[in-house]
């Protein structure tokens, strides 16, 4: 068995379903934990120890990653695309190039009931809506299955989703596939899918209206650098920014909100687990002009000889700067390493659930992420004016 089911240590489980999926005997399930995280459940009745669980887990075997082979600041040259991703729209590239070629592209939405869900779709217009970001940890329900079937036959498969979940993926297929091409994210962390119900709840209640629609990031209010939107069903517009106390969004920058797994994440990495990497450069305007910057650019990362050519299908249709490694890490922690437990995370999910997210707020956040968000997001020529003004 794996560790985690061994010893139930949280830390011990990135729930990616890899264990549910490749157990012969079904004897294991994922069951929401008071947090509303994903973890499995065996039953040992059912169980005849073959080790296949252990096998896939992620957490208890060596990675088998890569270094990136090359580094990119990129950008989609389609304006519309563009618009309608959260930093540079790499990904709907690849997955167009994925479709043109009668493949299918798996990767999260959101459902009729706003939840994070992976699909697999051979669909245009459900692969648009895999774009933009989704902070909160995905459902992979039946996702693996079907991605192993359309592989058996010979049909060419993209897989987007956190470096957990593609190695995960890879893991449950117990070999190569040719045909399977794989992209993970530069991931800072996945809160538990209840904590976001919590909110919506809570606000459809103060609003007196429902959420229709809920976007993280949104340029068209401000740019790249803006927070979200949420959408209501009696037209209203509402700014989803720690600015407009978004407590979602406040506790995700705190990083108080995360699966346990994620603070020590041994793919918080230089080694990567896809073909491709894609995720913010957000230290990007170091090197691109800030009229090319303030659209959104992504930070993107060939790991692969697979990778580089999927790359090179698409690149005439990208504005590239190129840069390394060390630059790319510079803008993303998550390029180097994991962190600690904050030791408000101990406790946080319990008082959300007896408080409310907002009576929380004042003693989690206190607004104390002001400073390093403005200083992380602040155009370069600001901040060459605010050094000279301070001295």
């Amino acid at each position: 068995m794996t560790e985690y089911l061994i010893k139930g240590k949280k830390e011990d489980c990135y729930g990616c379903s890899a264990c549910e999926k490749a157990c012969p005997k079904k004897a294991i399930t994922l069951v929401a934990d008071r947090e509303g995280f994903l973890y499995p459940v065996i039953n040992k009745e059912l169980c005849v120890e073959c080790g296949i669980c252990k096998s896939v887990c992620p957490h208890d075997n060596a990675l088998v990653c890569n270094e990136p082979q090359a580094v990119f600041a990129g950008q989609n040259k389609n304006n519309q695309k563009l618009m309608s991703g959260s930093s540079g729209s790499m990904f709907i590239l690849f997955a167009e190039k994925i479709l043109e070629e009668h493949g299918a592209v798996s990767g999260c939405v959101w459902d009729n009931n706003l939840r994070a869900t992976h699909i697999v779709t051979e669909k245009g217009q459900d692969v648009q809506k895999m774009q933009g970001s989704k902070y909160v940890q995905s459902n992979l329900n039946g996702v693996f299955e079907d991605i192993k079937a359309r592989l058996e036959k010979g049909q060419k498969v993209l897989f987007s989703g956190t470096p957990c979940q593609v190695d995960g993926l890879k893991r449950y297929l117990r070999k190569e596939y040719a045909e399977l091409f794989t992209i993970d994210l530069i991931c800072h962390g996945v809160p538990s899918p209840a904590l976001l119900e919590k909110y919506i709840e809570e606000l459809e209640n103060s609003k007196q209206s429902k959420v229709t629609e809920l976007r993280f990031r949104n340029k068209a209010i401000n740019g790249w650098r803006s927070q979200g939107t949420i959408k209501l069903d009696n037209g209203n517009l509402l700014d989803f920014s720690p600015f407009k106390h978004s407590y979602y969004n406040l506790y995700y920058m705190e990083n108080c909100v995360s699966r346990y797994s994620c603070y020590d994440c041994k793919f918080a990495s230089p080694k990567r687990t896809g073909d491709v990497t894609i995720g913010d450069f957000w230290n990007a305007s170091d090197f691109v002009p800030e009229s090319i910057v303030q659209n959104g650019v992504s930070a993107l990362l060939i790991n692969t000889e697979k990778g580089k050519a999927f790359f090179e299908a698409i690149n005439e249709s990208l504005l590239l700067y190129e840069s390394t490694l060390p630059i790319a890490q510079k803008g993303n922690e998550r390029l180097v390493k994991g962190g600690k437990v904050p030791p408000k995370r101990q406790d946080f999910y319990t008082k959300v659930k007896e408080l409310g997210l907002e009576k929380v707020a004042d003693e989690y956040c206190k607004y104390r992420y002001l400073v390093p968000f403005v200083k992380k997001h602040m155009p370069r020529g600001v901040k060459k004016i605010m050094k000279k003004m301070l001295g």
